[in-house]
């Protein structure tokens, strides 16, 4: 999976960087790639905006692994707002690693994955993460 980088400024004024990868055939390629971490993170599910220079936010989450979350939930029908993003048609899926492959998890990256994920939905107000 080829990586760009992105930005995401939260409510906060909070910039994040992440990194990001266009999706084909309605996201299927989420479902079928080895390449997605098994770190915690943030990730979001977006599109384009109709000048292809930003992104609209979609569905933006957050999971101690995000291989499990993208990958085993989704093709498991496990995630919660699976049919809300498949609605919506992502072509976009940036990822955000809160903690490097083989550190110890800690309990303060864990509130701050969390912290990170409730700054950027409260900016962006993305449709399937509305009423959950």
């Amino acid at each position: 999976m080829h990586m760009l980088q992105s930005s995401w400024t939260g409510s906060s004024g909070t910039t994040y960087t992440f990194d990001y990868t266009q999706l084909s055939m309605m996201f299927r390629s989420v479902g079928n790639s080895p390449d997605i971490p098994t770190v915690p993170g943030v990730y979001i599910f977006a599109r384009n905006t109709s000048s292809h220079v930003e992104f609209e936010a979609i569905y933006i989450g957050q999971s101690k692994n995000l291989h499990r979350r993208l990958i085993d939930d989704w093709n498991g029908g496990g995630h919660d707002a699976r049919e809300c993003i498949e609605l919506e048609q992502p072509t976009t899926l940036h990822i955000l690693i809160t903690s490097e492959p083989g550190s110890k998890f800690l309990f303060s990256e864990d509130v701050r994955r969390k912290e990170i994920e409730g700054d950027l939905i409260v900016g962006y107000d993305p449709p399937c993460n509305r009423d959950r």
